[in-house]
């Protein structure tokens, strides 16, 4: 157990996992504005199309008994429009009552729009049989639109890390090239070589060029730390090989 705790431990803090967890995050985040930016864009481009995205749709015809809808006043009725719920339901009503029975008990009415809502689905303004076919269009023009907002984003993004990275790269090689004509220039001299590099920081105002400087004077430190740390190291072996002679 405590093995496996341990390399639980070992893998939460890895970077590749926290990495993969923000990538989750910032993934749902965006197709959150993705999927209301499509849905503002669709809205606009179906303002006149009664039901909006939804109501793109085309009913298949029935290809067998179950896909040709309730039977209502001797007729199978497949679909029908939103505004005619209340006329399909007395239709409902009359197939199983009398009109006598209909007008005398209301409720019927009401009990027969409640039994077509349930075996009905809206799209738009209309009411679709749910054994039917539908080919849903708002659905797949809503998800070519969202691929291409996404894609479009996309590109943009590599193109801007492309054009980030070539100037990192540039900064890095100038930093480079001109650490290592100093270095040449002032080699043995460590205290003039620092100087003379922290003043070039100071006269360039190319950001990227600054941090590549700052990264080799990083390097650098490390290396002094190291070696003081070897020399010290060297000392105390030499006294202790010392006191055992």
């Amino acid at each position: 157990m405590k093995k496996l705790i341990q390399e639980f431990k070992q893998f939460i803090s890895k970077g590749n996992a926290f990495d993969m967890a923000v990538g989750v995050i910032i993934g749902n985040a965006f197709n959150k504005i993705v999927t209301s930016l499509t849905n503002i864009l669709m809205s606009l481009c179906t303002w006149k199309v009664p039901g909006g995205m939804n109501g793109l749709i085309t009913v298949l015809p029935a290809a067998s008994e179950t896909q040709k809808g309730m039977k209502i006043a001797g007729e199978y009725v497949q679909s029908f429009n939103i505004n005619n719920i209340q006329e399909v339901a007395e239709n409902l009503a009359l197939t199983n009552y009398t009109q006598a029975e209909v007008d005398a008990n209301l409720q019927l009415i009401e009990s027969a729009k409640t039994t077509l809502l349930n075996n009905y689905t809206l799209h738009g303004t209309t009411y679709t049989y749910n054994m039917c076919s539908v080919v849903d269009w708002g659905a797949l023009i809503n998800a070519a639109v969202s691929f291409l907002i996404i894609a479009l984003t996309l590109f943009v993004i590599v193109k801007i890390m492309g054009k980030v990275n070539k100037l990192r790269n540039k900064a890095k090689e100038k930093a480079l090239k001109e650490f290592e004509e100093l270095e040449k220039k002032f080699k043995g001299n460590k205290e003039e070589l620092l100087e003379k590099v922290n003043a070039l920081k100071e006269k360039t105002k190319d950001t990227a060029f600054v941090k590549e400087i700052d990264d080799l004077l990083k390097d650098i430190k490390k290396k002094d730390k190291k070696d003081e740390t070897k020399e010290v190291t060297t000392e105390e072996e030499k006294v202790e090989e010392a006191k055992e002679e």
